[in-house]
């Protein structure tokens, strides 16, 4: 047995333990929240360490807390069956049948074949390609699927420039460039990673009479956020890091990608469907709520309906989930199947949905145990004095180096809901505090055990862990300052 799972069952026994003798407890402290805090500290050792499977971690709030006397089995139950963990399944169904039929590849490989030929816009074009779809897909998946075709091109360079250390100059820009915009574009929606997903749940489950954040919102400050660090990442890659020379490395294989658009022929029935139905749910997401710009307010389509306090964006991906399980297309051989089956279906990722559900069962247990009174005091007292642009800064620090050696999904399943405590005592929107930790989150380079991305290319051996310690670093802080700037002068402004 792992010594993190002794250490986490004595930590969690001691305040067990501690609970029954209130005499030795502060004045404001309820034992049940002495019992709360136990039982989260065991779960972050777990997940951290991954003592045991990090979603079955997660489901220990719906053992242990009713027995704690914190909420009842109900209510925690409740949890994992919010709107929020139910939009990322249905969302992953969708996400499955566009890997079903191919449409992600045709689209990655377009966007890298009209960049251009050249070794640096080679480079673009697979960042450009990779963060778009880890927008609305996996970043894992992506990165698995850029993987062969760069391997390809940097072996076949190396081949044609036998004088030049292509894996060295090349092979470690195009590396790092694919996991660094996997990373990347996961911020532009709320749907491109989990933990945005986690944040918007503990926001609604903290603040349910806050206006919530709606997708085009969202977009409004991940869209440019990706544009910009997409940007500065290439350059620092290809300028800085290494210096590529456009002129001294043969371009004749950089038109791979062409040849991979060719090689997927003409779009079949399923994969129209898809790019039409995929194409549709982004729209009714983006347009579902009222979109204000100045003084002009464009009406969503859910109030337009009379409809805008019954529907989610749960609502939306379940809906056209549905439309694929029904919907029937011709295979090449001429028989007729369902756009999406549930063998394909089921593949998705569960643990992440109750992963998921454990964060929002921390936060109701926080709240019920008056946990979230004493950690947010204690908050106040920490971030007492301090501006709010140094406020936002400190929280982006923490939460990027540290999620350097943790799970990002974890950290922030159990950092969200104390910064969520926080906010009120401190007087400061909510956004504030919990949005650039969320998108801090998003934001590790530095080591291979930071993300899934950052893990796949370095098992290529392109480059030594030292060279990503060192790019990843100057990525970290900036994308420190971009996410600062973007949540004190974009975000919040826009959110009132």
């Amino acid at each position: 047995m792992k010594k993190s799972f002794y250490l986490g069952v004595s930590i969690f026994t001691l305040f067990w333990l501690l609970s029954f003798f209130p005499a030795l407890l502060p004045e404001n402290l309820p034992p049940t929240a002495v019992r709360m805090l136990g039982a989260t500290l065991l779960m972050a050792i777990f997940w951290i360490a991954e003592t045991i499977p990090i979603a079955a971690t997660s489901i220990i709030p719906l053992g242990l807390f009713p027995f704690l006397g914190i909420i009842s089995a109900e209510e925690v139950a409740s949890a994992y069956a919010s709107d929020v963990v139910l939009l990322l399944m249905t969302v992953f169904f969708i996400a499955k049948a566009v890997e079903k039929y191919n449409l992600h590849q045709r689209i990655a490989f377009y966007i890298i074949s009209i960049v251009g030929t050249q070794p640096t816009r080679v480079i673009l074009g697979f960042m450009v390609a990779t963060a778009v779809l880890s927008m609305w897909i996996s970043n894992t998946a992506i990165t698995l699927m850029m993987l062969p075709i760069a391997i390809s091109i940097i072996e076949q360079t190396a081949l044609a420039n036998p004088n030049i250390d292509v894996g060295k100059t090349l092979g470690t820009s195009l590396m790092l460039g694919i996991a660094y915009a996997a990373n990347i574009g996961g911020i532009g929606t709320p749907i491109g990673t989990p933990i945005n997903l986690i944040f918007l749940a503990q926001l609604k489950e903290n603040f349910p009479d806050n206006t919530p954040i709606t997708f085009y919102q969202w977009m409004m400050v991940g869209v440019p956020a990706v544009l910009i660090f997409i940007l500065l990442t290439w350059i620092y890659l290809t300028k800085i890091t290494v210096k590529l020379d456009n002129n001294s490395l043969s371009s004749d294989y950089f038109k791979i990608p062409d040849k991979e658009v060719q090689k997927l022929g003409k779009m079949s029935q399923g994969e129209k469907y898809v790019a039409i139905l995929f194409g549709l749910t982004a729209l009714l997401w983006i347009f579902r709520a009222d979109i204000t710009i100045g003084s002009f307010t464009l009406t969503g389509w859910a109030s337009y309906l009379g409809v805008a306090n019954f529907v989610h964006d749960s609502s939306v991906a379940a809906l056209i989930a549905v439309i694929m399980f029904i919907l029937p297309v011709k295979t090449e051989t001429g028989d007729k199947i369902n756009l999406l089956d549930w063998e394909t279906a089921v593949k998705i990722p569960w643990g992440i949905l109750l992963l998921l559900g454990g964060g929002i069962a921390i936060s109701k247990g926080f709240a019920a145990s008056g946990l979230s009174q004493l950690l947010g005091d204690n908050l106040q007292i920490g971030l007492q004095g301090l501006s709010t642009v140094l406020m936002v800064v400190c929280i982006c620090l923490f939460i990027t180096f540290l999620t350097e050696v943790t799970s990002n999904t974890a950290t922030t399943a159990v950092i969200i809901p104390i910064l969520a405590t926080a906010a009120p005592i401190i007087n400061v929107s909510p956004a504030l505090l919990m949005w650039p930790a969320t998108i801090s989150a998003s934001f590790a380079f530095m080591l291979p055990v930071a993300t899934p991305p950052n893990a796949i290319v370095y098992s290529q051996e392109y480059f030594p862990i030292s060279t990503m310690v060192k790019v990843g670093l100057v990525l970290n802080i900036v994308g420190v300052i971009l996410v600062s700037l973007l949540m004190n002068f974009v975000a919040i402004p826009m959110l009132g």
